[in-house]
This record gives structure tokens, C-alpha cells and sequence, in this order.
């Protein structure tokens, strides 16, 4: 995933789930990145780990996706739910 994001310091950790914003006693912030296991002390533009922090996460759609079912010779015939007793029936999952 590429960001680019100029609207001020770290602004990319602030909206990353793995981003931790601590305040001293001067109310300075200090980010800590729960992936690296370090404060971040520069202003990050790209980060190949970011997860938007309030948006839903990549497990919560895969639970709520469905299936394309196919028939026997492969093409797309319908949708079933993943758990199904029709998704059990399917060969190849």
C-alpha cells in the first residue's frame, strides 16, 4: 500500500491500528510503533505495515466475503456463504 501524506509530523503513524501516542508531563507527544518495538522520532510517509486504525480489518471482511461457486467445468455460477453446507460441497476449498 502506498500513502503519501503531507498534513504534518507522523501523521501516518496517528492513523495506524500498531501506532501508540504517549504524552509526557509538557503534553509533547511520543509515537511508539507496536511493529518496529521503537519510538518513531521521524515524519513517516510510506510505512509497508500500516493498517488503518478505524476502518475494519482485512480478517473482518474475509468473514464477512462470499464465495463464487462454479460449476464443474470452472465458469462462475452463483455465490454461497463461507461455513455453508453448499461451500462443503464445493471441491477445491
Amino acid at each position: 500500500m502506498r500513502l503519501e501524506i503531507d498534513n504534518g509530523p507522523k501523521v501516518l503513524c496517528r492513523k495506524c491500528t500498531y501506532g501508540q501516542i504517549l504524552y509526557d508531563a509538557q503534553d509533547t507527544p511520543h509515537i511508539y510503533c507496536n511493529v518496529m518495538e521503537k519510538e518513531i522520532r521521524i515524519d513517516v510517509r510510506r510505512c509497508t505495515s500500516f493498517e488503518q486504525r478505524d476502518g475494519p480489518r482485512k480478517w473482518q471482511f474475509e468473514e464477512i466475503a462470499w464465495i463464487i461457486k462454479r460449476d464443474k467445468q470452472g465458469v462462475a455460477c452463483g455465490f454461497v456463504r463461507p461455513g455453508s453446507k453448499e461451500h462443503g460441497k464445493m471441491t477445491g476449498f
